[in-house]
């Protein structure tokens, strides 16, 4: 069976079905002249509420109490981001002087190891050997 056949069984099947099975599409009715007059009565009913302006009184110490507060938040801000910055070049100040020890023990090893030792050591090995 081809969709094509499906198709048409499908079609033949919703064109055998009686409508009056179902309820009508608009089960509601709206009473004449009622959309007439409707913009009319609801600005009336906006227009008869009366409308409360409300003032909000802040006190001084309220507002003193706020600028404190936001300046506080701003010094523990910078504080923190300079107190995080100076971790920061401590331990980068740590390496740096971790790498010249290392450096220096390099240097001290170096030395300790004679010309001698380097050349019977390069003449051990052979570097042109990839095997």
């Amino acid at each position: 069976m081809t969709s094509q056949d499906i198709y048409d069984r499908l079609r033949a099947s919703l064109d055998d079905t009686n409508e009056s099975q179902y309820p009508p599409k608009q089960p509601f009715a709206v009473p004449d002249g009622y959309f007439d007059n409707l913009t009319s009565t609801v600005m009336a009913k906006v227009e008869c509420q009366p409308q409360k302006k409300t003032t909000r009184v802040v006190s001084i110490r309220t507002r003193v109490w706020g600028v404190a507060a936001s300046v506080a938040a701003v010094a523990v801000v910078a504080l923190g981001i300079g107190l995080f910055f100076q971790s920061q070049q401590q331990q980068l100040s740590d390496s740096v002087d971790a790498l010249i020890a290392s450096d220096q023990e390099v240097d001290e090893l170096i030395d300790m190891v004679g010309e001698q030792d380097i050349e019977d050591m390069l003449a051990e090995v052979d570097f042109f050997d990839y095997e």
